[in-house]
């Protein structure tokens, strides 16, 4: 079996990890964390990654995908308005 690795941004709230970006993996995969502190972002700016993690989550879980344009969400918003 090949290792491989990915670096991804993670902050540590509430006791757990949150990615703050997609994770490919599937679910109950085992994975090596190695720990880097880095300089810390403003908490707004956490707070925004976060938010748009959730949004994406939501879409994905809505749609099946996540717009990619901005004509494409437009167009969505259309249809739900």
């Amino acid at each position: 079996m090949e290792n491989e690795t990915t670096t991804i941004d993670a902050v540590y709230t509430g006791g757990v990890l949150r990615p703050l970006a997609e994770v490919n993996l599937e679910e109950n995969q085992c994975v090596r964390l190695s720990v880097v502190k880095s300089l810390p972002l403003p908490p707004d700016v956490v707070q925004w990654m976060l938010d748009t993690a959730a949004f994406r989550k939501e879409c994905f879980e809505k749609y099946g995908y996540f717009p990619d344009s901005a004509e494409a969400v437009a167009a969505d918003r259309r249809r739900d308005g």
